[in-house]
């Protein structure tokens, strides 16, 4: 795997990477028909750039009404995604539903919104 410049990720060769797999990882890989996990990433160009860059990086001011809602969401994230990761596959869809009624309920629409709009101005 070369990056664009083309430079190797890493500077283990295929079979080297092969080689520190578990029994269990070449068996997943050997039923996916590739040899190493990078095999299953998509090809860079698939993801042209997009106008509005990387969204995750936009600062909003202190004052913002992002603020609140955003620590709320993130607090029911780290609580309900584990929980739905580890409960039961019978008790999944009320996690779940539970984990959107919180995040709902905390304005996750309306802070949606918001972002879109700083989006919009970067």
């Amino acid at each position: 795997m070369l990056d664009s410049t083309g430079q190797p990720f890493t500077i283990n060769s295929r079979e080297e990477l092969r080689e520190d797999y578990t029994e269990i990882e070449k068996e997943v890989l050997d039923a996916y028909g590739v040899e190493i996990w990078g095999d299953l990433f998509p090809d860079g160009d698939q993801f042209p750039v997009k106008p509005w860059g990387v969204a995750w990086e936009i600062n909003w001011d202190a004052s913002s009404p992002i603020n609140v809602p955003f620590q709320q969401i993130q607090d029911t994230m780290y609580t309900r995604i584990p929980e739905a990761i580890l409960t039961e596959p019978g008790n999944f869809d009320s996690v779940y539903d539970r984990f959107m009624d919180e995040i709902e309920a905390h304005g996750v629409y309306e802070m949606e919104e918001h972002f879109t709009e700083l989006i919009k101005n970067e």
